[in-house]
């Protein structure tokens, strides 16, 4: 009985030493009601100090889940609940509120308030500018999440991202005005098929697609490229997930061309990839899916002769791609169509100049 016993205190300390390890490895977050209907993804996005990237990994190594009583959410998709737990790695901080200027953050909020092209009781959309992230995270500064709650407006919340748009995206963004708006466009966003919700960007490539209008549906999905993380085109039975994109030729100039792009599914950086490496012409400044064309002699020139006009401060071009337009349905039914004008950085040099943009540059913000 007395070796018996030792063996069982043994085993029982060591249970409690696995079980303390697990303890200090991770930690909890209990969610309260301005969080409540958040996706799990977009939420550790917003509130922990680490990237996309990081949380998509997180996700797949099942480090980042939520609890609802016997259950876990893995799935990044899922809606957090009032007195859900929300549980990482101890490594990572809660973003504690941006300890940024408020009179700032005001100053900005009030500057991008002439962006604002549309709002009503429930909804409210912007012409995001490129270089403005959608929201915080590693080496972000400011976002669209630091100045929603100064958009409140008569509304008795601040409005609710339910998309998001790359930092070097420019164009319409829409958001939500409260919860149940909120839900009610996160419920259309997630149909398989056929949503009711209509977004169409324009780009700036560089070549020309084979056709000149056409649809692409390559799945895609998370690939290594040394040890960086992009999406690549991935097969359905090795993770891949259905992706797919109409494209239309607008305009050609010399060797680029101005696309209109219709995403029907909505996977990160889908419409990068299939242009860069389904239709073979990356967009224009688009560095991570196009850098060795983005280094050849056309771009080099057409940069060389623009100025500062459509270039970062290191000299490389931007990305020329820019959610033009908008459509979604209201509660009650109404269709509301906004079209964001075309940024300045889209236009170019005497060397090449697109008619269409050309007349588009101050366009009716709504109809």
């Amino acid at each position: 009985r007395r070796v018996h016993g030792v063996h069982g205190l043994h085993q029982c300390l060591m249970m409690m030493k696995s079980t303390w390890r697990r303890c200090m490895s991770s930690r909890a977050y209990f969610i309260e009601h301005p969080d409540a209907g958040s996706r799990l993804d977009r939420w550790a996005l917003q509130n922990l100090s680490c990237n996309w990237v990081l949380v998509q990994k997180l996700l797949r190594q099942g480090k980042l889940y939520a609890s609802r009583g016997d259950n876990k959410l893995r799935d990044g998709s899922s809606r957090l609940s009032v007195g859900d737990s929300v549980h990482f790695p101890a490594d990572l901080q809660i973003v504690q509120p941006s300890a940024k200027n408020d009179a700032e953050l005001k100053q900005m909020a009030m500057q991008l308030r002439s962006r604002i092209l549309y709002k009503d009781e429930d909804y409210l959309v912007f012409d995001k500018p490129a270089g403005l992230a959608t929201q915080g995270g590693t080496s972000i500064d400011v976002s669209v999440a630091d100045i929603l709650p100064l958009w409140s407006f008569s509304a008795v919340e601040p409005p609710r991202l339910v998309h998001r748009l790359d930092k070097d995206t420019s164009g319409v963004l829409l958001l939500a005005r409260s919860r149940q708006s909120a839900a009610h466009i996160a419920s259309l966003l997630e149909q398989a098929s056929g949503s009711s919700i209509r977004k169409t960007y324009w780009a700036v490539v560089v070549g020309s697609p084979p056709r000149a209008q056409g649809s692409v549906s390559v799945p895609l999905g998370p690939a290594m490229d040394g040890d960086k993380e992009k999406m690549a085109p991935l097969l359905l039975s090795a993770g891949g997930k259905k992706a797919t994109t109409q494209y239309q030729v607008l305009e050609k100039q010399h060797n680029f061309s101005l696309l209109e792009l219709t995403p029907l599914t909505g996977r990160k950086h889908q419409l990068r990839v299939h242009c860069a490496q389904v239709l073979k012409c990356p967009i224009l400044g688009d560095f991570k899916y196009g850098e060795e064309v983005m280094k050849g002699p056309s771009v080099t020139q057409l940069i060389g002769n623009r100025g500062s006009n459509g270039k970062h401060s290191n000299g490389k071009p931007r990305l020329h791609l820019h959610a033009r337009t908008i459509q979604f349905p209201t509660f009650g039914g109404k269709q509301v169509t906004v079209t964001a004008p075309v940024p300045s950085h889209f236009l170019f040099s005497n060397s090449l100049v697109f008619n269409t943009l050309s007349s588009n540059i101050a366009i009716t913000k709504q109809t």
